[in-house]
């Protein structure tokens, strides 16, 4: 059977990055593992967050970040396409089936995908949020090339996606093109379960602070949740966000000590804080938007064996279940994280067990194994079968 070529284009920063760039990441692991080529293309992102090298290895991958080029006026938007064109096609392989696969196609993006589709690449599309649904912010020149990506949907391969949901719009979108539900992946980092919480007991928020994430309703419900409760803790909130959004929240924390922000950590800190911590929360507000994904994080959190207090939303209740592995509790519900960390603060030893049972779940749905085989098993039906 031919060998696959796998090229992965799209404007994320590879190989440190955000939620999606470990995505990405972990699947590129399991390519790695079993040996099978793979390049990681960055083309524009609106700017360089992560300080990656231009190009290195990752592994047997290869990365290259163009983004940077983007930046550099007319003469470096000129070479920013160009290099592109010259990569696409220094890395065909002529003796492999070749496999590109995109996100959301920018709008400079779409003679990329043409050259692509020119050059003899089977196309593929990873697609895991809504971005024209309610509850999230984005640019008019956003919302072009997302109806520009579903329009090409019709010609892909195949497409992966994060959640139910987003298979039943994709599937309306483009009935005849297969799709696959690709869960996150998180490799298992708990280094030793504890038998008892820190003190103070660690509550920890890790992510952005937007209004999607409902960090509003964590805080509230946390102010609350110390006028009735004698046990000390303290919340840790880390990573970052829109300077505004951020500046709100923050006003809500500025007479309590107990809420303190460590700004944004690398992966090694983050991995360790998280080991380090007791009660590990993912507060999502029921948007449409929210409904449409699945937090990155979550898996991560349950990787850690710690104790995961999550919101009800999107697919979350498919893989979780109440006080039995994670606390679940109700969307933008102030009443309910404060029953949440009371039960969870006064119920030490359950509440270590259902972060124990979390691990299961991993294993079960968010292993780097699983859903790499799932990734390429996938990709070979589709280009098989065409």
């Amino acid at each position: 059977m031919t060998q696959i070529n796998y090229v992965f284009l799209c404007g994320i920063s590879f190989p440190k990055g955000y939620a999606f760039t470990k995505r990405r990441k972990y699947v590129i692991d399991y390519l790695n593992e079993q040996n099978i080529s793979s390049v990681s293309i960055q083309s524009r992102s609106d700017k360089d967050h992560i300080d990656n090298p231009y190009r290195g290895n990752y592994g047997i991958s290869n990365y290259v970040n163009t983004s940077y080029l983007w930046h550099q006026g007319f003469l470096g938007k000129f070479k920013f396409v160009k290099e592109i064109f010259f990569l696409l096609n220094k890395y065909f392989d002529k003796d492999k089936i070749n496999v590109i696969v995109f996100t959301t196609l920018m709008l400079e993006d779409l003679p990329f995908y043409i050259f692509a589709k020119l050059r003899g690449y089977k196309v593929f599309f990873e697609t895991v949020e809504n971005n024209l649904a309610k509850g999230t912010r984005i640019s008019l020149y956003g919302k072009i090339s997302t109806l520009l990506t579903r329009k090409l949907f019709k010609k892909a391969s195949g497409i992966f996606v994060i959640s139910t949901k987003l298979k039943q719009l994709v599937t309306s979108l483009a009935p005849k093109v297969p799709v696959c539900i690709l869960p996150n992946s998180a490799p298992l980092t708990v280094i030793s379960l504890k038998n008892k919480f820190n003190n103070p007991v660690r509550i920890l928020y890790s992510g952005t602070f937007a209004q999607k994430d409902g960090v509003e309703f964590l805080i509230k419900g946390y102010l609350k949740f110390l006028e009735c409760t004698n046990i000390k803790t303290e919340l840790i909130l880390t990573g970052d966000g829109n300077k505004n959004d951020m500046d709100a929240l923050f006003a809500l924390t500025d007479n309590c000590p107990n809420i303190k922000y460590m700004g944004f950590l690398s992966d090694e800190e983050l991995e360790e804080m998280i080991l380090k911590s007791d009660i590990l929360t993912m507060t999502r507000c029921n948007s449409e938007f929210a409904n449409y994904g699945f937090p990155f994080k979550l898996s991560e959190y349950l990787a850690s064996g710690n104790t995961v207090l999550a919101t009800k939303v999107g697919d979350v209740p498919n893989y979780l279940k109440h006080k039995n592995n994670a606390y679940l509790i109700e969307s933008e519900n102030i009443q309910d994280v404060v029953e949440a960390l009371s039960f969870l603060t006064l119920n030490e030893e359950k509440a270590i067990e259902i972060g124990k049972k979390g691990i299961t779940v991993v294993e079960q749905y968010f292993d780097v194994q699983k859903n790499g085989k799932l990734f390429v098993d996938f990709i070979k039906d589709c280009v098989h079968k065409n």
